[in-house]
C-alpha cells in the first residue's frame, strides 16, 4: 500500500551514513553560475591555491559588462614584492569563468565555492607555483618620436637624390674677409682689453693702414669716425672717473607738472598773476615784453599759474562758448581785438554772420574795438590798415556766445587785467606827486601808496589791502559762470531765434 512504502524509505534514508570524504549520496544541491564545460571537467589540483578572479559577481546577467582588452602593446606592472614578468599582448584567448563545485554535499561548506579560471592544459601546471596578477598599463608611442623618424626617413630620401658629383667646391661661398663693423668691433674690444695699459704703435699702424686700404663700395654714406669718439671717451673717463655716480645730497626739483602747483584752487592761482603783473607794471615800457619773456621761461612760480588758468579758460571756451560751425577767420578777429560791443538792432537782418546758418535772422549788432596789441608786455602794436572786419550782424544767442568768447579768451583775460593794474599805479603815482583822491577799502585803511612805487611786492600788499585782487577775482568768476550759464540756456532752446 502506499503509505507503508512511504514509511519504509524515511526508514533506510535516517541508517544512510557517510563513511568516508569521497562517498556522498547520488543527489547534490545545484551548482549555481556553472558553464556547459565546467560541468563535464574536474578542475585541477592547483586550482584551489589560486587566488580569486577579478570578476567575480553571483548574478550572471552582467556577464556583458565583462569585455576584452584589445591588442595593444602593453607591459604587466606586478606589486613590488613580485618579478616584472611580461606577457604577449598578442593572446587571443578567452578566459572563462567557472565556478568550483564542491564534491560532497556536506552541510558544513558554504553555498558559495570560490570561482576559478579555466585555461588550456598547456598554460596551466600543477607544479607552477601561483602568481600575482597586476595592473596593465597601456604604452602609446609618443608623437615626438614618430615625428623624429618621419623627418630622419625624408632627410635620407632627399639626400640619396642628390647626386653628389656634380656638387661643385668652387661655388661654395667663404667669407675671407672682415667688414669694416667687424673690424672697428674688435678694435673696441682690444682696446677694453688694455684697459689703462699703454698703447703699442705698432697696432695702431697697422689698425690705421687696415682702414686706409678698405674702400667703400658704391653708394655707401661717410660714417662716423670712431677713433676720435673713443679717444675722447677715454680721456674724459680717466680724468673724471667720479662723474659716473650723480650725488644726490642737493634738493630734488620736480617738474612743474608733478608740482603741487598745479592741484592748487584757481583763486590761488589768479593772485599769484596778479603778482606777476605788477612785477611787469612797474618795470619800463620797453622792457616789458623781454621780461615777461624771461619770467616764464626761467620762473616757475609765474609760468605755472598762468599755464593752469590758460588752460582752464580756453576749456571752458571751446566747450562751452565756442560753436563749431563759426568760420576761421572769424574767431582770429575776436582773438585780434580786445574789446568787443553789441549793439540791439530795431529791425532784423536775414543770415547770421557766425553760424551762416538758413533762415536765422540777425537782431543783433556786433562791433571790435580796441587796438591789437602785443601778448608779451601788453604794447599796444602800431596802426596798420588791416582788412579784417570789424562788424558782423549777429544772432540774440549768437551775439551772447561771441561777447563771452572774447572775453573769456586768456590773451584778453590778461590784457585787461594789465591795464586795470597799470591804472591803479599810475593813480598812485599822481598821488604822490599832487594831493589827489585814492579809493580804500574800509574805514581807516592804507590810503597812502608806499613811497618807492618800484617795489612789487609793496604795492601788492597795498592793492590786496584795498580789496582790487578781489574785485578782479570776482569779474573773471563772473564771466565763468555766464559761460556755464550759456550752456544752460543751450539745453533749454532758448538760443532759437
Amino acid at each position: 500500500m502506499p503509505p507503508k512504502k512511504k514509511a519504509r524509505d524515511a526508514r533506510d534514508s535516517k541508517k544512510l551514513k557517510q563513511t568516508k570524504l569521497f562517498e556522498s549520496p547520488k543527489s547534490s544541491p545545484p551548482v549555481k553560475w556553472q558553464t556547459r564545460q565546467a560541468a563535464n571537467q574536474h578542475p585541477p589540483a592547483s586550482a584551489s591555491k589560486r587566488p580569486e578572479p577579478l570578476f567575480c559577481d553571483s548574478s550572471s546577467d552582467e556577464i556583458g559588462d565583462i569585455h576584452f582588452v584589445p591588442k595593444t602593446p602593453e607591459v604587466v606592472s606586478l606589486s613590488d614584492s613580485d618579478e616584472d614578468i611580461p606577457i604577449s599582448p598578442k593572446s587571443t584567448r578567452k578566459r572563462r569563468l567557472t565556478r568550483r563545485s564542491s564534491p560532497s554535499g556536506s552541510d558544513k561548506e558554504p553555498d558559495s565555492s570560490p570561482i576559478t579560471r579555466k585555461a588550456d592544459k598547456s598554460d596551466d601546471s600543477d607544479d607552477s607555483p601561483p602568481r600575482k596578477r597586476g595592473r596593465l598599463l597601456r604604452r602609446r608611442p609618443s608623437p615626438s618620436t614618430a615625428d623624429a623618424t618621419d623627418s630622419d626617413e625624408h632627410i635620407a630620401d632627399i639626400a640619396n637624390e642628390v647626386d653628389e658629383e656634380r656638387i661643385l667646391e668652387d661655388r661654395l661661398r667663404t667669407r675671407n674677409k672682415k667688414s669694416a663693423f667687424q673690424k672697428n668691433l674688435e678694435k673696441l674690444k682690444r682696446r677694453k682689453m688694455r684697459g689703462t695699459r699703454g698703447k703699442d704703435t705698432s697696432e695702431e699702424e697697422e689698425e690705421e693702414e687696415e682702414a686706409s686700404s678698405i674702400k667703400p663700395f658704391k653708394g655707401a654714406k661717410p660714417s662716423k669716425v670712431l677713433d676720435d669718439e673713443d679717444s675722447e671717451g677715454e680721456e674724459s673717463s680717466s680724468s673724471r672717473p667720479s662723474d659716473f655716480i650723480v650725488e644726490d645730497d642737493g634738493p630734488v626739483h620736480l617738474p612743474a607738472q608733478f608740482s603741487m602747483e598745479t592741484h592748487q584752487d584757481l583763486s590761488h592761482q589768479f593772485k599769484k598773476i596778479f603778482q606777476f603783473f605788477v612785477h611787469i607794471a612797474v618795470e619800463p615800457p620797453e622792457d616789458r615784453a623781454t621780461f615777461m619773456h624771461q619770467q616764464i621761461m626761467n620762473e616757475e612760480y609765474f609760468s605755472v599759474p598762468l599755464q593752469v588758468t590758460r588752460r582752464k579758460l580756453l576749456g571752458l571756451r571751446d566747450s562751452l562758448v565756442a560753436s563749431s560751425v563759426w568760420r576761421p577767420e572769424f574767431r582770429k578777429s575776436l582773438e585780434r581785438y580786445p574789446e568787443f560791443d553789441l549793439v540791439a538792432l530795431d529791425f532784423a537782418v536775414p543770415s547770421c554772420d557766425a553760424c551762416h546758418l538758413g533762415g536765422r535772422l540777425s537782431t543783433r549788432l556786433g562791433r571790435l574795438s580796441g587796438s591789437p596789441y602785443n601778448r608779451f608786455g601788453f604794447e599796444e602794436l602800431p596802426a596798420e590798415d588791416s582788412e579784417d572786419k570789424k562788424e558782423y550782424n549777429l544772432g540774440r544767442f549768437c551775439g551772447k556766445r561771441t561777447k563771452t568768447e572774447v572775453v573769456l579768451f586768456p590773451a584778453n583775460r590778461q590784457h585787461s587785467l594789465f591795464q586795470a593794474i597799470r591804472r591803479e599805479i599810475d593813480e598812485a603815482r599822481s598821488s604822490l606827486s599832487s594831493s589827489g583822491f585814492l579809493r580804500v577799502a574800509y574805514f581807516g585803511g592804507k590810503q597812502k601808496p608806499p613811497k618807492s612805487l618800484g617795489d612789487a611786492d609793496a604795492l601788492c600788499d597795498w592793492l590786496d589791502e584795498r580789496k582790487i585782487i578781489e574785485m578782479e577775482w570776482h569779474k573773471l568768476k563772473t564771466m565763468m559762470e555766464s559761460a556755464h550759464h550759456l550752456e544752460l540756456h543751450a539745453k533749454k532752446g532758448d538760443d532759437e531765434d
